[in-house]
């Protein structure tokens, strides 16, 4: 693809998507927070015809685009993933749960993932990938952990995924599964210490789900734990101490949601 447009931008706090899923969900998403938009000679063929009606709407709204090398698109995003598309969009909306927010979700009968210091950012986007596909109805997570701000390589790992799965951030983690249980909820945490079987685990008839899990090295924080309802483990053998984190929600989820 050839069509070629200014390059001009402004400054302003902005994120850099790379990947052909991730820029063409934010594309799909909030395409007014498009800034700029590179893409290779080779884009993949398939996804050619969206991006030549990505790059008419950008054209209609003065927004910069243009053509660029592999190793330029490398400079741009710092990955060597990019897939052929980069695109620089301004940075999303954070979305804060406060007390009444969080109320009204434990009433909800639906299922929550919150996350305790997930960082890897291949782990966050893969959970992102699995709790979007499974139909979880959001993130939870602690304002100001890594996990809150999702990286470039978080976004490309999640396919798109988080442009529709709902991030929320909260001040103290451990405070909004207290308050979620007290409200009803059922908050469970993933964990391998003293903790019951998944497999012995019946979903309420009424009321949220949340699943709680930490990062690998150091699993969840004690305070997070305490206030949660319950602490299950997924049965399994004793070759290995534990799943990835990613896998044990993939699995958690599927039971939670009647998936499997």
């Amino acid at each position: 693809m050839t069509t070629k447009g200014p390059i001009a931008g402004a400054a302003r706090e902005t994120q850099t998507l790379c990947g052909a899923r991730a820029v063409l969900a934010a594309l799909r998403h909030r395409p007014d927070d498009l800034e700029r938009l590179f893409f290779a000679a080779d884009c993949a063929p398939e996804h050619s015809e969206i991006l030549r009606s990505h790059l008419r709407r950008a054209a209609a709204r003065r927004v910069p685009y243009r053509q660029a090398g592999s190793d330029e698109l490398e400079r741009i995003c710092g990955s060597r993933a990019h897939q052929g598309l980069v695109a620089v969009f301004r940075a999303p909306r954070v979305h804060l749960a406060g007390p009444t927010q969080l109320r009204s979700f434990a009433a909800q009968d639906k299922v929550w993932v919150a996350l305790d210091c997930v960082g890897n950012p291949h782990n966050l986007g893969a959970i992102a990938r699995t709790a979007a596909f499974l139909g979880a109805a959001g993130l939870l997570v602690e304002r100001g952990q890594a996990s809150a701000h999702a990286s470039a390589a978080a976004y490309r790992t999640a396919e798109g995924a988080l442009e529709s799965l709902p991030v929320w951030q909260v001040g103290s983690l451990a405070q909004a599964m207290g308050l979620l249980r007290v409200a009803g909820a059922e908050v469970i945490a993933l964990d391998v210490r003293d903790a019951g079987l998944l497999s012995a685990w019946v979903r309420p008839a009424r009321g949220a789900v949340v699943l709680v899990a930490g990062a690998e090295e150091t699993g969840i924080r004690p305070q997070v734990r305490d206030a949660c309802t319950r602490a299950v483990r997924i049965e399994g053998t004793d070759a290995v101490e534990s799943l990835n984190v990613g896998v044990a929600l993939a699995i958690a989820l599927a039971r939670s949601l009647g998936r499997s």
